[in-house]
């Protein structure tokens, strides 16, 4: 565990009554001469630590966001000092996917110079075209930011009790792909867009998407590392593989593999997961189910093997186990083992989300259930309440299927010919 040293205890809680000043009015130009000295001192570390005294005092995100903005541009010379050099396969991808990234943003300004200079006609039509082709390419930061909530998060949970920082980069994450996904739908929808709209949502989408790049190469990306061994990043590195990579090509990919591979323990080593571990296929160990029985090897490869995610969130609302099966439709990984599930999910369908859990474990409703586009294929969501023979709660189960073929079968196909 990271700790700081006597002389350096008190500047997290400095720089929270700074960042308290900012949530009610910026500071003025004497204030920032007098705070100087603790801004050039200040650490990634003792930024989390800030911010997750705020949290914790009950100061509300969408207060906090301003004012953390405001405080790490205050901030942004002495962070910019502070290189961070990653020595492994998963932070170096990390750091090597935010350049596409950054090159994938910049890329739409000169589409969005010449929308804003052209008087309509032909041209505006093709200047159209070449945002839309940009903005959809943008569509694969959401891998860059599906492997941090999912296997970055996790760790940083279990390994820094002042985590709650990150509550406010998934808020930037949900604003990247909510103003992506708006400029698409402006720019390809039937009419032309209203210019102070669409510069709107692009600053929008480039003031988040670059905020979260700063704070993650400047403040996150250094404390996470500086936190694990190298053994357990070589892990992280192995759990990334499944969601896969934004915008990096299979060469760069290799060289990364070949790094990993390097690494003698990186073979041995289990898994940062809480609870028994993963079970051998070949396990013979009969269990008696309620109807027959069946080997924990065959049970494991039956779970893995049905056409459905599942995740189970026991009855104190950890994630006790998943369905890992070679084709998931939302990202698993195994360090979201013991995770509380209020940590799972965005702010925006948290509320929801406890909503349900609560009625399941009230007993006022047994299940739920969503269907939602997820990058172009219909998926089904339902949530069911686990209970015992005597009705007593002991979780929430969570099936997600992709029902895309399902939704357009007709007719009929039987298992034997019909005569």
């Amino acid at each position: 565990m990271f700790e700081l040293k006597d002389e350096e205890a008190q500047r997290p809680h400095e720089l929270a009554s700074l960042l308290r000043k900012l949530v009610d009015s910026p500071l003025s130009a004497a204030e920032v001469q007098v705070a100087r000295p603790l801004l050039d001192a200040v650490a990634a570390e003792h930024v989390a630590m800030a911010v997750d005294l705020l949290i914790g005092e009950g100061v509300s995100l969408p207060s906090l966001e301003p004012a953390v903005s405001k405080l790490v541009n205050l901030l942004g010379s002495t962070l910019t000092k502070r290189a961070f050099v990653p020595d492994d396969p998963f932070f170096e991808s990390l750091v090597a996917e935010n350049a596409k990234i950054r090159a994938a943003l910049d890329a739409l300004r000169p589409a969005l110079k010449a929308m804003n200079g052209s008087d309509g006609g032909a041209a505006r039509a093709a200047i159209l075209d070449a945002m839309a082709d940009g903005v959809a390419r943008l569509a694969a930061v959401g891998i860059h930011y599906e492997k941090k909530e999912n296997v970055l998060f996790p760790v940083f949970e279990k390994k820094y009790p002042h985590w709650r920082c990150v509550t406010l980069m998934w808020s930037l994450h949900d604003t990247v792909r909510r103003e992506r996904a708006t400029i698409e739908a402006m720019v390809r929808g039937p009419v032309v867009p209203d210019l102070r709209a669409l510069n709107a949502a692009v600053g929008r989408l480039f003031f988040a998407a670059f905020a979260v790049i700063f704070r993650e190469e400047r403040i996150l990306f250094p404390l996470v590392a500086s936190l694990l061994t190298k053994e357990e990043r070589f892990e992280l590195y192995r759990e990334s593989k499944g969601p896969g990579f934004a915008y990096l090509d299979d060469r760069l990919v290799a060289v990364y593999d070949a790094e990993a591979a390097s690494e003698s323990f990186v073979h041995a080593l289990p898994r940062m997961t809480v609870g028994a571990p993963e079970p051998d296929r070949e396990d013979a160990t009969l269990l008696s189910l309620d109807a027959g029985a069946l080997p924990l090897g065959a049970l494991d490869a039956l779970l893995k093997a049905l056409p459905v995610d599942l995740t189970f969130v026991d009855a104190d609302d950890k994630v006790a186990w998943f369905s890992n099966g070679p084709e998931r439709i939302f990202p698993r990984s195994p360090s979201v083992i013991g995770r509380d599930v209020r940590n799972c999910h965005p702010r925006a369908s948290l509320d929801r989300v406890m909503g349900i859990i609560g009625a399941f474990r009230s007993g006022s409703r047994d299940s739920e259930q969503f269907w939602i586009e997820h990058r172009g294929r219909f998926v089904h969501i339902r949530y069911v309440a686990v209970r015992d023979r005597a009705g007593n709660y002991l979780g929430t189960l969570e099936s997600s299927q992709d029902i895309t073929e399902l939704r357009a079968l007709e007719g009929e196909k039987r298992l034997a010919a019909q005569e």
